[in-house]
């Protein structure tokens, strides 16, 4: 642990920008914005766009400055006015700056101008400081610099965290006691094999199991439940992608993408479509053969990746829900499907799906089973 002031502690950035642009995005958080999404933290083209958020229901977008030394203001100036051309690009309505330069009330007041027609904050350095040693960002001065909250700090972060949660509690106990007897029954039917049914169990039996009443909700909480304990940053998880993406290899340029989603802008629409084709057919499943019930989980399981609805995580996700398809229509316990010496025969089942062969898919996914 350091007890150096945190002005010093930012100034001396060694971090990089992965774990900067982790930290804006938290910082984001405790100042009230939502929806946010850092864009490609670990490498590769973000489109000048480090975060994208919003306050008020309005697209922001976020840029984080952290170099290891002193930069002049021209350096910043250069850095802000690149970062601001993303604004433009990606229709924000406004645009947050955080870097852990030293400016002066004049130079903040020269770059807002620079942010013509949108609304502009700027975090330097002083400004950082001022979030991370009061109340609600000391734990985050913990984590992300090592300093340690005295005795005083401790008291006063853990007092409000109290309080909110009480005033939380108390003013949505109806949702609360909702969503916790709903995970509780979900979660009790994902862990709990006895509790499966096969075909020939009454309709009533039916609403206990996850995948027959699958929603968008249902699938955010999963998303987060799975994916709680790897390291996708804890503010994405369950949220479902608003920006453009592709798949390919780190760095590589978006026209050698191996695969390109669909839009941004219909996830919600597709990923509802999807989900109700499947809560409308699940019981003709239940009573369909073996080889049409894996035709039917193969174009599920393709086309919910197709749609790909969160930034990260939705390979890990199609998988776990598959099993659980596989459980309740088949009656078969399986685990971690197509990993280890299955992964290259997946991806090209997947491409072949791509390109409209679903066969593969089906067949891959039939074998696995067993």
């Amino acid at each position: 642990m350091t007890t150096l002031d945190t002005t010093i502690l930012l100034a001396q950035w060694i971090d990089g920008s992965t774990r900067s642009e982790y930290l804006c995005a938290d910082l984001l958080d405790r100042e009230n914005y939502t929806d946010i999404e850092p864009q490609a933290p670990r490498g590769g083209g973000d489109g000048r766009k480090d975060v994208l958020c919003k306050k008020s229901g309005k697209k922001w977008l976020a840029a984080a400055y952290f170099p290891s030394t002193s930069k002049s203001f021209s350096d910043v100036k250069s850095k802000f006015t690149h970062d601001f051309e993303g604004v433009a690009r990606h229709k924000a309505k406004g645009f947050i700056f955080f870097t852990n330069q030293r400016l002066t009330i004049d130079e903040r007041k020269k770059l807002r101008e620079l942010a013509v027609g949108v609304a502009c904050r700027i975090y330097d350095v002083e400004g950082l400081r001022v979030l991370l040693d009061g109340t609600r960002g000391i734990d985050l001065r913990l984590k992300y610099l090592g300093k340690e909250m005295t005795k005083e700090e401790q008291l006063a972060f853990f007092g409000k965290v109290w309080t909110d949660n009480a005033r939380s509690l108390k003013r949505q106990s109806k949702k609360i006691d909702a969503i916790y007897h709903q995970t509780m029954a979900l979660g009790q039917t994902l862990q709990s094999p006895s509790l499966l049914y096969g075909r020939g169990v009454d309709e009533a039996a039916a609403v206990r199991f996850p995948t027959v009443n699958l929603t968008t909700e249902i699938l955010r909480w999963l998303h987060r439940v799975t994916l709680e304990e790897t390291d996708i940053p804890p503010i994405s998880l369950g949220q479902l992608r608003t920006t453009d993406v592709w798949v390919g290899k780190t760095g590589t340029p978006a026209k050698q993408a191996v695969f390109t989603p669909v839009p941004a802008d219909q996830v919600p629409e597709r990923l509802e479509a999807l989900l109700a084709a499947w809560r409308v057919g699940y019981a003709q499943l239940r009573i369909y053969d073996r080889e049409d019930v894996v035709q039917e989980l193969a174009h599920f399981h393709h086309t919910f990746l197709q749609i790909h609805p969160f930034m990260d995580g939705n390979g890990r996700l199609a998988r776990v829900i598959l099993c659980q398809q596989v459980r309740e229509l088949l009656q078969k316990e399986v685990f971690g499907l197509f990993t280890g010496t299955d992964t290259e025969a997946y991806y090209k089942a997947l491409q072949s799906a791509d390109a409209g062969t679903i066969e593969p898919l089906a067949q891959l996914i039939d074998l696995s089973i067993g």
